[in-house]
């Protein structure tokens, strides 16, 4: 009987890598030479030493880091995370306005009824999503006082149910 492989391993460089990041001050840089040299690897070459030890930090350490391209990474400041935050909201907003156009070019007389569906909520979710996160929007819940963040524990309650499988299925409409 075989194991299945960890899907997450800690190397050593990566422990390294997430000491000097944790110890980073916010507004610190963490220049590439730095890192090379305290760790021994070139992050431009490994990117997904670097991406795994971000994202373990955010997640686990609410600890965030911006690239500066050219020189490095900063860990960002609390108003840095929200700029970080805007652009991720912008990007948001541009990749479901291309969802919705690219679900406008289907024949939709053409699809069977099971694609239909998938296709009309995937439009539904994607436009509401477009008009959620676009600047006016964004602007007028600013000027007009934002509803109170829900908080990580809402978060995972509400996609508690929702696993992979789950979402599968219901895709697949089953």
């Amino acid at each position: 009987m075989s194991v299945p492989a960890p899907l997450f391993v800690v190397t050593a460089e990566g422990e390294a890598l997430r000491k000097i990041m944790r110890a980073a001050t916010p507004g610190e840089l963490l220049t590439y030479a730095r890192v090379r040299e305290e760790v021994g690897v070139d992050l431009r070459a490994q990117r997904g030493l670097w991406t795994t030890a971000a994202e373990h930090l955010l997640r686990h350490e609410r600890i965030v880091f911006q690239a500066v391209p050219g020189e490095g990474y900063r860990r960002c400041t609390d108003e840095e995370i929200v700029g970080k935050t805007t652009a991720q909201l912008e990007g948001l907003h541009r990749q479901a306005y291309r969802v919705v156009k690219t679900g406008q070019a289907a024949n939709v007389a053409a699809l069977a009824p099971d694609a239909r569906r998938e296709l009309e909520t995937n439009l539904t979710i994607a436009a509401a999503t477009a008009l959620e996160t676009s600047p006016t929007a964004r602007k007028l819940r600013a000027a007009n006082g934002a509803p109170a963040p829900l908080s990580a524990a809402q978060v995972r309650a509400e996609y508690a149910g929702l696993d992979k499988k789950a979402r599968t299925a219901c895709r697949a409409g089953s």
